[in-house]
């Protein structure tokens, strides 16, 4: 079959990479409509997979790219969009149409309508409480995201884009729940997890021994985005707390964000600067370096309305590592680490005092470390890894010739 996939976002390590080079080596033909923003080749073949790029606007110098982001807002309406989804559906004669994430799911129902092609509609996240909420960029995000959250016009688009998608994939069974909540049928919605490539995760070295541990300190490490809904701020505020009982223990922050700035400020009027690192973005290749260095690998995420129906693919990486994890209570989080695989602890969301306590028992308790990062790495084994849940995309296609 040939199949175009719609992004809002680039083409990199993730969910739609996963699933693409799945489906070309069962024989499809894949092509992924993406956004440019920076200035990459218009079009390239990555792993079998057909890259085509949204214009990027050079002409402009500096402004380039500004005007590339502006003129490439990711929108059903765009003209841009409207015309390359169009001429891409058509010139590449589009057996499925696979829509990742929310914005141009309306465009993609209408074309699936008017040429009778299947339309699957892939739901990262909950799209709309991400915008309402800020999600992992920030509070304010221009216009657009201003004009969501003042109308609930999202939660309009998905609730239009769930009726008449043809299969609605998800991350997670609290989406899943929350879909069937709002009257989808149960046998539209696929559970297809963000899970860990064993390549890249399952044969680099485990975790360090008990009895190695706590020579250079003890190591909390966070990956990911400085968001204002994951939770760093409570982190940063347990830590003295924490240096209290563990003098050498060190945060160590990898990624980037738009609250950096105020945590740093707040790690400096708390005087743990010589406990807090900040390392910006790594390579994705080197993630697993920095996970083998921790003693404890931390998710933080507050618990709302869009935590509470997604994970972080970074979860499956911690574990997949035999690292043990302190979670916030958020739901899938809790019910997954703690409830389902018993390889972490989850504090109250929000809550530094309850953060420091599981920092310190894990500490105390080496011994703990040890049983539940050997659980972690089991439960990924058994469960949560992408070769089963590439099976599911094998089947869903099948099903669909």
């Amino acid at each position: 079959m040939n199949i175009l996939m719609i992004m809002v976002k680039e083409f990199g390590p993730g969910r739609a990479k996963k699933a693409s080079r799945v489906l070309v080596d069962e024989g499809h033909k894949v092509t992924v409509l993406v956004r440019n923003r920076r200035g990459e080749p218009l079009k390239e073949t990555v792993e079998g997979v057909m890259i085509e790029r949204l214009p990027y606007l050079k002409w402009f110098g500096k402004l380039s790219r500004s005007i590339t982001h502006f003129v490439s807002i990711p929108v059903f309406f765009n003209p841009l969009y409207v015309y390359y989804v169009v001429s891409r559906t058509i010139t590449t004669r589009t057996d499925v149409l696979h829509v990742h994430d929310l914005p141009m799911m309306p465009l993609a129902i209408f074309l699936g309508w008017l040429l009778r092609i299947p339309v699957i509609f892939d739901l990262h996240e909950h799209y709309p409480a991400m915008a309402e909420i800020g999600g992992s960029m920030g509070k304010t995000q221009g216009f657009l995201q201003k004009f969501y959250r003042r109308t609930a016009i999202l939660r309009r688009i998905e609730k239009f884009s769930l009726k008449y998608a043809d299969r609605v994939l998800v991350v997670c069974n609290e989406q899943r729940d929350r879909i069937s909540n709002m009257g989808i049928t149960s046998a539209k919605i696929l559970v297809i997890g963000n899970t860990v490539v064993l390549e890249e995760f399952g044969d680099a070295n485990l975790s360090v021994p008990s009895e190695n541990r706590n020579s250079e300190g003890f190591v909390l490490l966070y990956t990911g985005a400085f968001g204002y809904n994951r939770g760093l701020e409570t982190v940063i505020e347990a830590m003295p707390q924490i240096v209290e009982r563990l003098p050498h223990c060190r945060l160590i922050l990898v990624g980037d964000g738009p609250v950096k700035p105020h945590l740093m400020n707040l790690v400096e009027t708390l005087g743990i600067q010589s406990n807090v690192v900040f390392a910006g973005w790594v390579s994705y290749t080197d993630f697993p370096d920095y996970i083998n260095s921790a003693d404890l690998c931390i998710i933080p995420h507050l618990s709302d309305e869009h935590i509470n129906t997604t994970y972080p693919k970074k979860m499956f990486e911690f574990m997949c590592m035999g690292k043990p994890l302190i979670v916030s209570d958020a739901k899938p989080l809790k019910r997954i680490v703690v409830d389902e695989a018993q390889a972490g602890i989850a504090f109250a969301s929000g809550d530094p005092e309850s953060f420091a306590k599981a920092v310190i028992t894990f500490y105390e308790r080496p011994e703990l470390q040890d049983q539940m990062g050997i659980r972690a790495r089991n439960i990924v084994l058994e469960k949560y890894n992408w070769d089963i849940d590439a099976e599911k995309i094998r089947l869903l296609y099948s099903n669909l010739e």
